[in-house]
């Protein structure tokens, strides 16, 4: 008897982050099943439960997937938030974390582990492992356990074709930024794609009347 999902996303190239991987913890043909908001399965498709279905299945046509960010607005631990003075997305908050370290200790690459590793690389892992610790998540990333909340990357961008595989999260992170996102998952569900947040309007649309009932209230 196969296992039912809510939802499965497969086709796609997993930076997992397993610690009991080498590098990026890389899965090419990798798929993602979620039930409940959590994932059950990440790995290769290949491996994937026999005789499974799902509520969805999301077709990811060779892009690249990451782990998302945990939302934790702390300075115990290393962690991001997005009500940041300075930047509004996951890898601009990133960026901007190594490039202050540059400015004070007037060195290159500061966060990377060792020559030559990925500055990239080190920064997500401890972003996400350190907001998980803050929040009491328990597992973090592309593992089974772990919530479904994943990034998904525009594969056909010159800025990651131009790198090997072990460097994809540098070249997001210090190159694509925002433009390279082509889809967010949140509890397995999709809350962006193609770059644009699902309730976008409707937010928008609060934002104004609320920018407008203050204007009106401070009026003399």
């Amino acid at each position: 008897m196969g296992k039912t999902f809510d939802r499965v996303w497969r086709g796609g190239a997993l930076a997992t982050l397993s610690r009991a991987a080498e590098g990026l913890g890389f899965v090419q043909r990798g798929a993602i099943a979620c039930r409940g908001g959590r994932i059950i399965y990440a790995g290769p498709e290949a491996d994937m439960p026999s005789g499974w279905d799902a509520g969805e299945v999301i077709e990811l046509e060779g892009r690249l997937v990451t782990p998302g960010l945990v939302d934790c607005h702390t300075h115990l631990v290393f962690g991001v938030g997005t009500d940041s003075n300075i930047q509004l997305d996951a890898a601009g908050e990133l960026r901007q974390l190594e490039y202050s370290q540059r400015l004070i200790l007037r060195a290159r690459n500061v966060l990377a582990p060792a020559s030559g590793a990925s500055t990239g690389q080190r920064l997500l892992e401890a972003a996400l492992q350190g907001g998980a610790q803050a929040l009491g998540l328990g597992p973090a990333g592309l593992q089974p356990g772990a919530p479904a909340d994943f990034v998904v990357l525009e594969a056909d961008q010159t800025d990651l074709a131009m790198v090997g595989e072990e460097h994809w999260l540098d070249a997001w992170i210090f190159a694509l930024g925002r433009r390279g996102v082509d889809k967010v998952a949140v509890n397995g569900e999709i809350v962006v794609e193609g770059g644009r947040h699902r309730a976008r309007d409707a937010i928008d649309a609060r934002y104004r009347a609320a920018i407008a009932e203050l204007s009106t209230e401070s009026a003399p």
